[in-house]
């Protein structure tokens, strides 16, 4: 499955915020890179504003106090750990009455493997029909070993 997204926003005011995790879909303790940019669409200095990043309403990173003169940005990144007991982690960026929020999965591979083998065979060759399924949020894959005295699989999530 192939999925992408591109967001867009509508910001009411004079100040920007936009807000970038990579990846979207993480396995659990895996680094989350956030970043974004807080930018001044009006036509007067924003003054003494502090931008606060936060993971599931812990705030996580501070920008700031800045001030922003009009037409100009202010970049912005961190990193954080994907939680281990979550299946969604949220993070947002907040800027005085703006905040943007970023979604990311939390997940593993879960892949299962059906290999489909005669119970007996001779030195002739023979069929192997091998069925593998994957339910889980991210890439997984799967070895599987034949061995000639007897037919077995092994299924490794990675």
């Amino acid at each position: 499955m192939v999925y992408d997204e591109q967001p867009f926003y509508i910001f009411p005011g004079d100040v920007a915020v936009t807000l970038d995790a990579d990846p979207t879909v993480s396995r659990p303790g895996e680094t989350i890179d956030l970043a974004g940019r807080v930018e001044n669409t009006g036509v007067v200095t924003l003054t003494g504003r502090t931008l606060v990043v936060s993971q599931d309403g812990e705030t996580i990173h501070t920008v700031g106090p800045f001030d922003l003169p009009p037409g100009e940005g202010v970049d912005f990144s961190t990193g954080r750990t994907a939680p281990t007991d979550a299946d969604t982690t949220y993070f947002a960026a907040r800027l005085a009455d703006v905040e943007i929020v970023e979604a990311v999965r939390v997940g593993e591979p879960n892949v299962s493997i059906d290999v489909q083998a005669p119970s007996v065979v001779g030195s002739e060759p023979f069929s192997l029909t091998i069925t593998m399924d994957n339910a889980g949020l991210l890439e997984g894959s799967v070895d599987v070993e034949v061995d000639s005295s007897d037919t077995q699989h092994e299924t490794r999530n990675t």
